[in-house]
């Protein structure tokens, strides 16, 4: 990922750099780079990873609010429940009384609910209508919005980072 590439850009720079004035320890050249480095990665490791986890709460209480897609699902799944026994009982009548010949039944029930028909379209028909727009409400604005500010929060702790690690080796 990203730090990984940054360690061995800094490894690969092998940038040289006095050891801190007042060190009692001589270092070889680069020492003190190579540990400022490896501090500050460390640090944005946790700072992402808290970030992160952020992100993850603030997502998990938008879709338990009151009027968010967990819910709509459950309401959903219950009238698609409902509404499969009459779905499926013409499918299950006599060919002389509308119903499927019983190779087409087979070769559908055999083809996970695909042959003519896509009867896993028909028997969600129900939730789909039930959740489609808090779906379009959750995944197409409110996980948008979350990413882009995930997306602000990683660039301000990439900038403090290098702004620490500048400060470290200034």
């Amino acid at each position: 990922g990203f730090l990984e590439a940054f360690e061995a850009l800094l490894d690969a720079a092998s940038v040289a750099v006095d050891p801190p004035r007042g060190s009692a320890v001589a270092l070889e050249p680069g020492a003190h780079t190579r540990v400022a480095v490896g501090r500050a990665i460390s640090r944005l490791r946790q700072r992402l990873g808290a970030v992160v986890g952020d992100c993850e709460t603030a997502l998990e209480t938008r879709l338990a609010s009151s009027n968010g897609l967990r819910r709509r699902l459950k309401e959903g799944q219950k009238q698609a429940a409902e509404a499969a026994p009459s779905t499926v009982r013409p499918w299950c009548q006599p060919l002389g009384s509308g119903g499927l010949h019983w190779a087409t039944f087979r070769a559908t029930s055999n083809r996970q609910g695909h042959f003519r028909d896509d009867w896993n379209e028909v028997l969600a028909t129900p939730m789909l209508r039930s959740i489609s727009a808090a779906w379009e409400l959750f995944f197409g604005q409110q996980v948008r919005d979350q990413l882009d500010e995930l997306k602000g929060k990683f660039e301000q702790e990439v900038v403090r980072c290098l702004e620490d690690l500048a400060a470290a080796l200034a």
